[in-house]
């Protein structure tokens, strides 16, 4: 008697392999929506003054105040968000060292956004971003009132 050749298997059989990314498919599918989707966590430093530790001087940069409801105020003045790239450019001596956004705790992060590109925008060196302890003093668009006091 002849021994049998054996046969070769010759074929790679993918069925178990499909088997399993069907059943890590379904188990993604159902995980998937459970999921929590959370907005970038952005935590900023407490503000101060602007200038360093090692420079005692004011730092003479371009500063932005983003207040609670998402308004810009440079200088003490109310910007609109579509001047605010002529605004930061208006002031070409302080945008040499760069541009300090303060933010107040509040504040839209869309709006801080919206700031860098426009600092990015009017081609800022720098830009510096914290969070104000309190809030900007109010804007000086208006002139002031004087306060009479009569008795």
């Amino acid at each position: 008697m002849k021994p049998r050749a054996k046969h070769v298997f010759e074929e790679i059989n993918i069925t178990p392999l499909t088997d399993i990314f069907l059943v890590l498919l379904i188990i993604m599918m159902v995980v998937a929506p459970l999921l929590e989707y959370r907005q970038l966590d952005i935590a900023l430093t407490p503000g101060g003054d602007v200038s360093t530790d090692d420079d005692q001087e004011e730092a003479k940069v371009v500063q932005i105040f983003i207040g609670a409801d998402g308004r810009y105020t440079i200088g003490g003045q109310d910007v609109p968000l579509a001047n605010l790239v002529a605004a930061i450019q208006s002031r070409p001596e302080e945008l040499k060292e760069g541009v300090y956004i303060e933010t107040h705790p509040n504040a839209n992060w869309e709006a801080l956004a919206k700031a860098m590109d426009a600092a990015q925008a009017a081609k800022a060196v720098r830009i510096k971003i914290a969070e104000s302890a309190e809030d900007a003093p109010a804007p000086t668009s208006e002139p002031a009132k004087k306060s009479s006091s009569t008795r």
